[in-house]
């Protein structure tokens, strides 16, 4: 809960935005049971899946977009850096425990990032390389945590949209389409006609 609370005072938007798109996923998923199941009747437990799932969604889209936010901040986070790194001689070696004291310095400038990120690994790096270096293992980190993020929302819906199947009206789930139903029939009335 902590990163939401982190998320809310940084971008506002992100919240706004992963709400919305856990409102368009959960309606999506309805739409598209309902083209499947023609005329069918969901539930009071229907909704209550998917009320659930929506819960699910509004928090991993809200932590995706926050890492978009913090993508965003590359060339500030960059900036920072080099200002922290001005004074030190240029063909300095900077030890891993320097990059994380760099990186705790940026987390107190922007705390979101803190959550996201709080150990870094780097060697080889002088004063002028750091703060591109620490920019781009951010955005890598925060690449395969949206991944992750992405994955577990479709985990979501696929185990969503099963329940919400087997919460749907029993007569309404005895065979998969009026239109798959129809053409079963139409070509059974068929079969009949070149038997007789």
């Amino acid at each position: 809960m902590e990163a939401l609370f982190n998320i809310l005072a940084h971008s506002l938007s992100s919240i706004f935005l992963g709400v919305f798109i856990a409102v368009a996923g959960v309606a999506l998923m309805f739409f598209i049971i309902h083209l499947w199941w023609r005329n069918s009747n969901f539930t009071p437990l229907s909704f209550l899946v998917a009320f659930i799932l929506f819960c699910l969604l509004s928090f991993q889209v809200v932590l995706i977009c926050g890492a978009m936010t913090i993508k965003g901040y590359g060339d500030d986070i960059e900036r920072t850096v080099n200002e922290l790194v001005s004074q030190m001689p240029s063909d300095m070696q900077l030890s891993s425990e320097d990059a994380q004291v760099l990186l705790d310095r940026v987390s107190d400038e922007f705390p979101i990032v803190g959550y996201y990120v709080s150990r870094v690994e780097s060697w080889g790096n002088t004063p002028s390389t750091i703060a591109k270096s620490l920019v781009d293992a951010l955005h890598r980190y925060l690449n395969w945590f949206m991944l992750r993020r992405i994955g577990w929302c479709l985990l979501f819906i696929v185990c969503a949209a099963v329940a919400v199947i087997n919460t749907i009206s029993r007569e309404n789930r005895a065979g998969k389409s009026p239109r798959y139903r129809s053409r079963h029939l139409n070509s059974r009335r068929g079969s009949r006609h070149r038997i007789s």
